[in-house]
């Protein structure tokens, strides 16, 4: 011990006289920019060793104080700055991360973790309404923030042009726009909600849009057409089927009564029925129930009976005509009333017949008259 004490004594006048001192065993000088130089090639420096207490207990501990945390296992240096003042210097065993050239990556095989000690998948962020900013230039564009129970996926309202847009193979599908429009196949929608490009609305194509399941029901759209169909067949339309009106171009002469309302032109190449669920074949209109109009035209099939008028025309005799009744109770040419409740009345076709029977009893009552002039002129 005393020879220690004595070379300690030897040793401390040179060290205060010193510019760099050298500890080592091969009797080499010191390196001119260090203070002390140690060199060994069996031993090692041996800094304090402090429980944390002790360490965080230390007094006014000067910049740079360097120990070893027993309870950690690790070197702490005092920086002053964070972390209570003191930094733990990281071993190998904590060193989860690493670059590659300019990049920096992880090697850690399991989470990481950002305000959680648990995270439960590749990155898990936990704060008070977290937020992930994205900058372009060192201007945020963008975030994704999850708040309160809600994702939000956008731009800041300082990126006052900027959209949202998804996009598949390298093309843009989707566009959100700064203005709230929505589109899907074209980058700048002018209305809330637009489709540009698809498919025709077909038995065997999906249109534009698509409601409903392929297999069931469901409804397609193309920019010109609706279509209803049920696993790749045609179906029914309902429009209102639960109640209210259906009104095409200004609904002002309609009222609440009137399911259908059209205002303009109507066109109807097929048949059409009223009040019935059966139209009868050969016809186009079918009204089951009373109908009522100021004025009605039938354009007739050509004959006209002038023909009655014409000289080859045989008018029958009365007597003929007086037969044909009290054998069928109807007159010649005219349906009976059998035949009109079981085949219904052609209006166009009885008026012809009219005329018809009108023209006969004209030449009749002329016939009359000559009979009669003839009568009085023999007097």
């Amino acid at each position: 011990m005393k020879k220690y004490f004595i070379l300690l004594l030897l040793i401390l006048p040179a060290l205060a006289k010193a510019q760099s001192v050298s500890v080592n065993t091969d009797g080499s000088q010191p390196d001119n920019t260090a203070m002390l130089d140690i060199k060994s090639n069996s031993k090692g420096l041996l800094i304090p060793r402090l429980t944390t207490a002790q360490r965080t207990g230390i007094v006014t501990p000067a910049l740079g104080l360097t120990v070893f945390d027993l309870d950690t296992y690790t070197y702490w240096i005092f920086r002053g700055d964070v972390n209570g003042n003191w930094v733990e210097l990281l071993h190998s065993l904590d060193k989860h991360w690493d670059r590659n050239g300019n990049n920096i990556f992880t090697t850690n095989n399991g989470n990481v973790g950002i305000g959680t000690n648990s995270p439960a998948d590749k990155l898990t962020i936990n704060a008070t309404d977290p937020v992930i900013s994205l900058m372009n230039a060192g201007t945020q564009k963008g975030s994704l923030k999850a708040e309160g129970n809600h994702l939000k996926l956008g731009t800041p309202n300082t990126n006052a042009t900027g959209n949202l847009v998804l996009n598949t193979k390298g093309i843009d599908r989707m566009t959100l726009m700064a203005d709230g429009n929505f589109g899907m196949g074209i980058s700048s929608p002018v209305s809330r909600f637009q489709i540009v490009g698809g498919y025709t609305a077909s038995l065997a194509s999906h249109g534009f849009l698509m409601l409903g399941a392929e297999t069931s029901t469901n409804l397609v759209f193309d920019n010109n057409d609706i279509m209803v169909r049920n696993n790749g067949a045609a179906s029914n339309l309902y429009l209102q089927n639960a109640g209210g009106n259906v009104y095409i171009g200004d609904a002002t002469n309609f009222s609440s009564s009137h399911r259908l309302g059209v205002d303009g032109n109507t066109v109807i190449t097929g048949n059409l029925r009223v009040g019935t669920t059966l139209t009868p074949s050969g016809y186009k209109l079918a009204v089951d129930g009373k109908a009522i109009c100021t004025e009605l035209m039938v354009r007739l099939v050509p004959n006209w009976p002038d023909y009655v008028f014409e000289q080859k025309y045989r008018l029958p005799r009365l007597d003929e005509v007086e037969a044909f009744i009290s054998k069928n109770n109807h007159l010649p040419g005219i349906p009976s009333a059998k035949s009109i409740e079981t085949n219904g009345l052609n209006v166009g076709e009885m008026q012809k017949m009219q005329m018809e029977k009108i023209e006969e009893l004209t030449l009749y009552l002329i016939e009359l008259k000559k009979e009669v002039e003839k009568l009085k002129a023999g007097k």
